[in-house]
């Protein structure tokens, strides 16, 4: 009857011991269940997650935090002495690259007078209708020849003339037939002068061949602008793709474009282009008539310095005086060499 007793109660005692060694096991199974995403951060990381760990059983991805909003850049630097350092390109655009030791660079890194100076006409009065944001540091003589399309002559021919580039210091007149006077010849001692219509080589008696100073050059640039126009620059340039354009490519109208009795030259000093689009901007410098400094035209619409095409390739402006004049597509030109 004892040994009976006894082994009751150790089976009640056991039944026990099973009964809580399974509770704990549900317990420990539930904690699990619950807390698996806990757990599996913990395995995967050395730690538990922190209040502010996002957890998901996909396993959320990591957020990029979006880029802080760019201070703005103001559209002008007022103590730049260039092009290139006085302006800055429109939000979301950036200047083209330009090859060193050309053209463009050269225009780019031309220098200006202090922001706000007026420009001078040739008798030295103020240009009043000239904008002030960018006068180029480029003389006019009092003989008032220099206008627009010698303007652009003189650019370029100062830029052949500083590199010794003799050969590229060429350009058309204005005749029939074309006369075309190239620095090269000018400097061996031979002139230029009207015969009838035309014009012709000659030397004089005081010729002195090998002279390259600049005070020849000068003089041979007045013989040039004295015999070329628009419509002689325009027809020795190539015409180019208007989406194409280009630092030192130009704009230039003749006359009967015009409906006037004068046609107009322009140069691209500047080109920057929308990085997410391709878009393109640009800046234009003019000289005029009456001869003039040149300067960097303005959008007063929209207070800009920067340009845009028309949708169909054409460019619009505003003259002076008020007068809107488009520039088509056989306007836009590029030096040959």
């Amino acid at each position: 009857m004892h040994y009976d007793s006894e082994r009751k109660k150790k089976h009640g005692v056991n039944i026990i011991a099973v009964v809580i060694v399974a509770a704990v096991i549900i317990v420990i199974g539930l904690a699990v269940f619950f807390n698996w995403d806990k757990i599996s951060y913990y395995f995967k990381n050395g730690e538990m997650p922190g209040e502010e760990t996002v957890l998901d059983p996909t396993e959320a991805p990591e957020i990029t935090p979006l880029p802080a909003t760019p201070e703005p850049v103001e559209p002008i630097n007022f103590a730049g002495s260039t092009i290139g350092t006085r302006f800055n390109p429109p939000a979301g655009y950036e200047r083209v690259a330009v090859e060193s030791g050309s053209f463009a660079e050269y225009l780019r890194n031309f220098q200006l007078k202090s922001y706000g100076t007026v420009a001078k006409l040739a008798d030295g009065t103020d240009n009043l209708t000239a904008p002030t944001e960018a006068v180029l540091e480029l003389d006019v003589r009092k003989n008032g020849l220099q206008q627009c399309a010698d303007s652009i002559i003189r650019l370029y021919a100062e830029y052949r003339y500083a590199r010794g580039e003799y050969e590229y210091v060429s350009f058309d007149c204005y005749t029939n037939p074309v006369f075309t006077m190239n620095f090269s010849f000018w400097t061996q001692g031979n002139r230029v002068r009207a015969n009838g219509n035309k014009l012709e080589w000659y030397q004089p008696d005081n010729a002195t061949p090998g002279d390259t100073s600049y005070s020849t050059f000068r003089y041979y640039l007045d013989n040039v602008f004295n015999y070329a126009n628009t419509y002689s620059l325009k027809n020795q340039m190539m015409q180019i793709d208007s989406a194409d354009l280009q630092v030192g490519d130009c704009l230039i109208i003749t006359a009967d474009q015009t409906g006037g009795t004068d046609g107009h030259a322009m140069i691209v000093v500047d080109v920057a282009v929308e990085k997410s689009t391709g878009k393109k901007v640009f800046m234009i410098a003019e000289g005029n008539t009456p001869a003039t400094e040149m300067y960097v035209i303005k959008d007063y619409a929209n207070d800009t310095v920067w340009f845009s095409l028309n949708e169909d390739g054409t460019f619009t402006k505003q003259t002076a005086d008020g007068r809107t004049v488009t520039y088509p597509l056989d306007a836009f030109r590029r030096f040959k060499r």
